[in-house]
């Protein structure tokens, strides 16, 4: 910052104040002169504006410009966002919780993973910057936010917002976090949102598979016949499906690379059957809530097995126990989760 300018701010006015805001090509009267939004000095050393495509031509001349991008929205993070009175959007509310939320007994998810939930760090200190409104949640916002809580001297930022593929230098949060960490703050960034629970599947040959059920009652199948058919196992037919004998004390297998296990489960649903083993390797299976019938999914690699077990057994059978969850599987890397620092798969 040049000497003559007591802060950032008054810097980043007057760089405002010298743009050219005449158009030649423009005929517009009532065109809106440049604005300045926020001013950062914390996390990062620019400002935010409002432009036009001229004026912000005009403004990569100025010495000392590095590089501009275009405001855009960002993503809340969460599965649902609960309601709160008079708070627009209560997103960062309740992930306060998460934070610093006291000890609460008798916590499970319909049943699975019963216990005493609380936060990360119970009862600690929480100061909250707001930067999601009605009018929508911003990058310029965001910034303003971290710079600030960065200048207020707090010890970590967590910050459930993000984007999808988008290019690490054009990634604004990596950029501040980073600004951050040189001030010596913990800013701990989501990169997506996992959450897949455990069932067991036993065939009667004594192969154990650990499969993907959200199903919400504690039952077992014992020793049912499996049922394989290539021209009924991709599960989208609900009459063919009630056709096979015997549907109501049996377990369909159910795969198919052309239909969505969700559809299947409707024709499950809606046939005699009511359990199945659905094979598919689609990432977004582990985020749905819809689990209408006892069944579980499992790989395709894992379904081979399973195919060649039922085709070349005389009375294959198999058993599957619902709502355990499997501990010491985590912290792990999920689907929905970068690989590598803001590279995400999918």
């Amino acid at each position: 910052m040049p000497k003559i300018f007591a802060s950032h701010r008054n810097w980043h006015s007057s760089i405002i104040d010298t743009i050219k805001i005449e158009d030649p090509t423009s005929k517009n009267d009532h065109h809106t002169a440049p604005k300045l939004l926020y001013s950062y000095d914390n996390v990062t050393h620019g400002f935010s504006a409002v432009l036009s495509k001229y004026e912000l031509e005009s403004l990569e001349k100025s010495a000392g410009f590095l590089s501009a991008y275009k405001d855009r929205t960002v993503e809340a993070h969460t599965t649902h966002t609960s309601e709160f009175l008079k708070d627009t959007d209560g997103h960062g509310t309740h992930v306060a919780s998460t934070a610093a939320r006291s000890f609460a007994k008798g916590v499970s998810y319909f049943g699975y993973a019963p216990g005493t939930a609380r936060g990360i760090t119970p009862r600690a200190r929480i100061a909250v910057y707001k930067f999601s409104f009605e009018e929508g949640t911003f990058t310029s916002d965001l910034i303003a936010a971290m710079d600030q809580a960065v200048a207020d001297g707090v010890d970590i930022l967590t910050i459930s917002y993000g984007w999808s593929n988008i290019p690490l230098y054009k990634n604004s949060i990596a950029i501040t976090s980073f600004g951050a960490m040189m001030e010596g703050v913990l800013v701990s960034a989501s990169a997506g949102n996992s959450g897949p629970e455990m069932g067991t599947l036993t065939l009667g040959n004594g192969l154990k598979i650990t499969a993907f059920s959200l199903f919400p009652v504690r039952t077992t199948i014992k020793e049912l016949p499996v049922l394989y058919n290539e021209s009924i196992s991709p599960c989208d037919s609900s009459d063919l499906l009630s056709l096979i004998p015997n549907a109501g004390r049996s377990i369909m297998i159910c795969y198919s690379g052309a239909v969505e296990v969700e559809e299947q489960m409707a024709a499950i649903s809606e046939s005699r059957f009511g359990r199945a083993i659905y094979i598919s390797d689609d990432p977004d299976v582990l985020t749905s809530n819809y689990f209408p019938n006892r069944g579980v999914v499992i790989s395709t690699k894992e379904g081979k097995q399973v195919i060649h077990y039922a085709t070349k057994s005389v009375k294959p059978k198999a058993s599957i126990s619902f709502k355990e969850t499997h501990i010491d599987v985590k912290p792990a890397i999920c689907e929905l989760q970068s690989q590598i620092l803001w590279h995400q798969e999918c």
